[in-house]
């Protein structure tokens, strides 16, 4: 059991028996609590595996899977977490997504998602076969909730993509919620989080879209510091918006081993240079604003941030705004 374990680690993928032997091992082991079951004859050690980001436990399941399936070529969520484009943790579904040139089978289980391309290609990453990056958005835009695919587009555009071949390959599937997702997109983003958070301000209420890290420089002090997002309104109010982590109010290697009262401190400190520099209101939220989203519509109304809805439409059973 343990070269077991330690092949898989150093492999960087989940447990796989290859033989019936080593299948019931696992299999009693898992009963135990040792291992988890990850999905159909994969397992990990319970303890390690907890300790895996949620994208991270995606692609150790990958490249399990490409080992016990070397002709599958993942797509999807799946390969969107294999070149690393950040989707926010809470907006994976953990199924595997998989590119065929067939519909389902009577054997896949209810985690196994197949998508159809009938001109099937692959390249590897990291040892896995996936879809090519365009591919990869059109299948995003295809099977994700509507702000998660935009996160996707905004790595994919980072990484290079164009937007004349996410259109032609959208086209070529019958994709055509992808021009509404489009003047979502930000690549300006600096993490998943910021551009998911983007996503749900201009997709799902139809804000107006922000700048994204616009630098400003106090003129008393000459720094500069950059806003997460930031509108000039139509009579000249300058309003910013912060995300804020909670993590810097508790982990010593981000507050530089201050207590959280210098911590604030050195936000209200922000704020006044943000005053200086000609910043009119600074709207400060967390992550979990943006998950329970009301509340970041609630602060973004209150703080005046002007909105550009025209309507909406439907992608993936979800409301998306159209926005001017």
């Amino acid at each position: 059991m343990t070269e077991l374990d330690c092949e898989a680690r150093r492999q960087q993928r989940c447990i796989c028996a290859s033989d019936s032997r080593q299948a019931k091992m696992l299999a009693r082991r898992c009963a135990g609590g040792e291992l988890v079951r990850v999905y159909r004859g994969m397992y990990a050690h319970a303890q390690f595996w907890r300790t895996l980001p949620p994208p991270v436990q995606i692609v150790y399941l990958a490249r399990a899977l490409a080992k016990s399936h070397p002709d599958w070529v993942f797509n999807g969520e799946t390969a969107a977490c294999v070149r690393n484009l950040q989707i926010p943790w809470h907006a994976l579904t953990h199924r595997v997504t998989i590119a065929c040139t067939a519909g389902p089978q009577k054997s896949d289980g209810p985690r196994l998602q197949r998508i159809r391309h009938p001109n099937m290609r692959a390249e590897i990453i990291d040892g896995i076969p996936v879809t090519p990056l365009v591919c990869t958005a059109s299948d995003c835009v295809l099977t994700m909730e509507p702000c998660a695919a935009i996160t996707a587009l905004d790595g994919c555009f980072k990484t290079g993509l164009s937007t004349r071949e996410l259109l032609r390959e959208c086209a070529a599937n019958g994709t055509d919620a992808v021009v509404t997702l489009l003047p979502h997109v930000n690549p300006a983003s600096e993490n998943g989080g910021e551009a998911y958070a983007h996503a749900v301000m201009t997709a799902r209420y139809g804000f107006r879209k922000p700048q994204q890290q616009v630098p400003l420089t106090d003129p008393q002090t000459g720094h500069i510091y950059r806003a997460d997002y930031y509108w000039v309104c139509d009579d000249g109010t300058v309003i910013v918006a912060e995300l804020d982590g909670a993590q810097k109010y508790i982990d010593p290697q981000m507050t530089g081993s201050r207590s959280v009262h210098a911590v604030v401190a050195d936000e209200r400190e922000r704020e006044k240079a943000l005053e200086r520099a000609g910043v009119h209101r600074t709207v400060r939220f967390t992550f979990d604003d943006v998950i329970h989203s009301e509340r970041l519509h609630a602060k973004l109304h209150s703080a005046g941030v002007p909105t550009h809805f025209l309507g909406s439409t439907d992608i993936n059973g979800y409301r998306v705004a159209i926005i001017g």
